[in-house]
């Protein structure tokens, strides 16, 4: 099983190691452009050619075959390692808990906390790791929602989160 953990997450991998061949189950169906599972994104050329279009060379994306359980060909994809690592929380408006655990600061997830970015640290990064707060998913800037909204980019969905 795959894990993402922010203090490894963000970082190129020697992928010699991983499967260039997956089973996909259920049955044959139209697959969207970004598929999660495991722990693990695997996306379309569609989705890469939004996200390089933004980022060109940024990111490590690794190509994979998806195929159906009788071994027919399912879809062409790729493993997607996004590589840019970045302290985006705000320390002043994020209201989750920043605090020393097993030697390293991370935020500390509460029932009631919020996240907030700040858009300098941010920069002019359009998908990025938090290198100190394990989040449910990627953050993307509202340059890159916009660019995936518009080429109908399938298999995702949006939270907005406040960003100062």
């Amino acid at each position: 099983m795959v894990k993402q953990y922010e203090y490894y997450c963000g970082l190129r991998l020697d992928a010699t190691l991983l499967p260039r061949k997956i089973q996909w189950g259920g049955g044959k169906r139209e697959l969207a452009d970004v598929l999660y599972c495991w722990g693990s994104y695997f996306v379309n050329q569609k989705f890469r050619d939004v996200v390089e279009g933004l980022e060109p060379g940024k990111h490590q994306f690794e190509p994979v075959e998806m195929l159906w359980k009788d071994g027919s060909h399912a879809g062409d994809y790729f493993w997607f390692f996004p590589l840019q690592r970045l302290d985006s929380m705000d320390r002043e408006h994020t209201t989750h808990e920043f605090r020393e655990r097993r030697g390293r600061f991370t935020w500390q997830r509460k029932t009631r906390g919020q996240w907030v970015f700040n858009l300098r640290q941010v920069g002019d990064n359009h998908i990025w790791i938090d290198s100190h707060a394990r989040l449910r998913t990627l953050p993307i800037s509202s340059t890159l929602k916009q660019a995936l909204t518009e080429t109908s980019v399938t298999g995702i969905a949006f939270e907005e989160f406040k960003a100062v």
